[in-house]
């Protein structure tokens, strides 16, 4: 196996980026035919970067059994959208970086090939992904999703909540998402499930633990899902926010889908 950490100019950025990959090299022990190598983009959460899942998971050791390829991104705090006071990350991670595991890792990106994931930030960010360009993706891998981010209710909670509307939080998502929110936004996954193309739609596992503090949240949006008929895995078990969970939710996530 092989990880390369390197910086690039963005053109969607428009700035210098990071990112981390890994690559299943040297992968003869394993049965390869059964396996062809496949790209995964694997988002971080909130606070994070690009280094994370390879320095707090076994995502690696999981990865090489399966032959597959992992792309890890910096997304910084932007909510994995094209912000309204910054940088376009959601053109970035839908568009540019498969672009980028093509021409400059050689690595498989047509739909049947290419997945998408992450945690918590990462993982609102991966299902946007997976219904706004379900065209791009085949499988999407959400685990403990702040599916509230871009919804109109939690910039009302922000805005009314006194500790909240002074918090770092609340100045992410006003410089994500802007200071007013419809329904109708490209950033509402709710919104989305329902406009999407439900032919095309990837496969999607969704993971929560019990005790987790977004559990509710992802309870409400397993249900919208449910309502709208759109298929997807539901699977939950004893945890919290954390590296622990995540660490079982993407070993998981290759065993059942891979």
């Amino acid at each position: 196996m092989a990880v390369f950490e390197g910086s690039f100019r963005s053109k969607s950025l428009e700035m210098s980026t990071t990112v981390s990959v890994y690559l299943p090299y040297d992968n003869a022990k394993y049965n390869v035919d059964n396996h062809p190598l496949r790209t995964m983009i694997l988002l971080h959460g909130l606070h994070g970067n690009h280094s994370e899942w390879f320095r707090k998971t076994n995502v690696e050791r999981y990865a090489q059994a399966y032959n597959l390829a992992i792309i890890c991104p910096d997304g910084n705090n932007s909510m994995y959208a094209d912000t309204t006071y910054g940088e376009n990350y959601f053109e970035f991670i839908t568009s540019e970086l498969p672009e980028i595991a093509r021409e400059l890792f050689n690595l498989p990106t047509d739909r049947e090939h290419l997945y998408i994931a992450g945690l918590s930030m990462g993982a609102y960010g991966a299902l946007k992904a997976a219904l706004a360009h379900p065209e791009r993706f085949s499988k999407c891998f959400s685990f403990s999703a702040g599916t509230m981010l871009g919804n109109p209710r939690l910039t009302a909670f922000v805005g009314a909540n006194e500790t909240f509307a002074t918090s770092t939080f609340a100045g992410m998502v006003k410089g994500a998402f802007g200071p007013e929110i419809v329904y109708e936004n490209p950033n509402n996954i709710y919104y989305l499930a329902e406009q999407c193309d439900r032919s095309l739609l990837p496969e999607i596992l969704i993971t929560c633990g019990k005790q987790d503090y977004l559990y509710n949240e992802n309870v409400h949006f397993k249900a919208h899902l449910t309502e709208l008929g759109i298929p997807f895995t539901w699977k939950e078990w004893e945890g919290v926010h954390d590296w622990k969970f995540w660490d079982e939710s993407v070993k998981l996530a290759f065993e059942t889908f891979l």
